[in-house]
């Protein structure tokens, strides 16, 4: 079963992915709004699912990336991120992430990439962002 924690300073973001993914049958272990709680969340709750947004309000999620990759091959995470730009995505590529997506993107391929990180968490997709 995916064990989900969603890392974003927004209510409505954490809310929103939370929702979904129960519907889902994700089992969402946490939200997490900084990059403080973040750390103490993934090493407590040891989910196999993050979702990170890279702007915070302590610093840049891409550091929680770095360090949860660090710390396990085998946890997926998802940058999930309002900065869709070429640049962010390579810097999460190379941070360790598992994949990267549009806040804009509809919720089944925020769904979708989740799945994706949890089976391949060592291999990066993107929806829509790479470009030839």
């Amino acid at each position: 079963m995916i064990k989900l924690l969603i890392i974003d300073d927004h209510e409505v973001v954490r809310e929103g992915i939370a929702n979904i993914a129960r519907r889902e049958d994700i089992l969402v272990v946490g939200e997490a709004k900084s990059k403080e709680e973040a750390f103490a969340m993934i090493a407590t709750l040891m989910p196999n699912v993050i979702t990170v947004d890279l702007s915070l309000p302590d610093g840049s999620g891409l550091e929680i990336v770095k360090w949860a990759r660090r710390n396990s091959q085998k946890i997926g995470i998802v940058v999930i991120s309002i900065l869709d730009d070429d640049a962010n995505l390579l810097a999460s590529m190379n941070a360790g992430a598992s994949g990267f997506i549009s806040k804009t993107s509809p919720l089944d391929e925020i769904i979708s990439a989740i799945h994706s990180a949890y089976k391949s968490p060592l291999s990066f997709t993107s929806k829509g962002l790479v470009r030839a």
